[in-house]
């Protein structure tokens, strides 16, 4: 027997799985992903390197490049580095100011 799932949940489910979540069938035929410890971990590990990969990269530029920054500029980066550092307890991935 077949089941049909639209592509973006088909997609949605197998980025749970690659996160090590477990493919589960309910009673009346529909799909989910069971997230257990590893599935959590997975996810945490990756906002960690995407943290180190976009966020790290700007954080740690010289003093040269941040003498060239508004006050403005300046605040609204603070603001986004704490987004980033909070992120694994948020699982929310800030938006990165449009100038960067």
């Amino acid at each position: 027997d077949a089941i049909y799932i639209p592509e973006e949940e088909y997609f949605a489910l197998m980025e749970d799985i690659g996160n090590g979540g477990t493919l589960k069938q309910r009673d009346n035929g529909t799909l989910y992903v069971e997230k257990g410890d590893k599935y959590k971990e997975n996810i945490l590990r990756n906002l960690r390197l995407k943290r180190e990969n976009v966020c790290f990269s700007v954080i740690n530029r010289g003093t040269l490049w941040y003498e060239t920054l508004t006050q403005e500029q300046k605040e609204e980066l603070k603001i986004w580095y704490k987004a980033w550092l909070d992120v694994t307890d948020t699982n929310i991935i800030p938006d990165t100011p449009n100038w960067l």
